[in-house]
């Protein structure tokens, strides 16, 4: 319950940094300084607008996923390494933990927010007209 009222908070506090009139304005600034009739602007800039809520809110439901699924990979760790008391976990020796399932698919989400982020493939459904 604390920690949904923690995202809750921190999605609050992103929201607040977020100053979409200021992006709205800088975009109608930006066409307009290429000659784009200011109801024009103005247009596209809620429709910019609204492609970045899309694509925050995607971005911040994978990377709350992808660390729901890390806490779950370092909860088996966890479990595997309690299962073995006999095990010194710090010697250079010790055995290796096969990864558990759950890692995988923190992996593939952190690839999806990569390839996003780095090259600017997004998922379908984030893809724009234009962009």
């Amino acid at each position: 319950m604390a920690a949904s009222r923690d995202r809750a908070s921190g999605r609050e506090a992103a929201e607040r940094h977020l100053d979409w009139a200021a992006f709205r304005a800088r975009v109608v600034r930006e066409m307009r300084g290429i000659g784009v009739p200011a109801q024009d602007a103005e247009a596209e800039a809620r429709v910019m607008e609204a492609r970045m809520r899309a694509r925050i809110g995607w971005m911040r439901e994978r990377f709350a996923e992808m660390v729901r699924l890390q806490n779950m990979v370092g909860d088996a760790y966890c479990r595997a390494m309690d299962a073995r008391p006999d095990v010194d976990w710090d010697a250079d020796d010790a055995p290796d933990l096969p990864p558990p399932a759950e890692e995988a698919a923190a992996d593939a989400i952190l690839a999806e927010i990569r390839a996003a982020v780095d090259d600017g493939r997004w998922p379908r459904h984030l893809h724009f007209h234009a962009v």
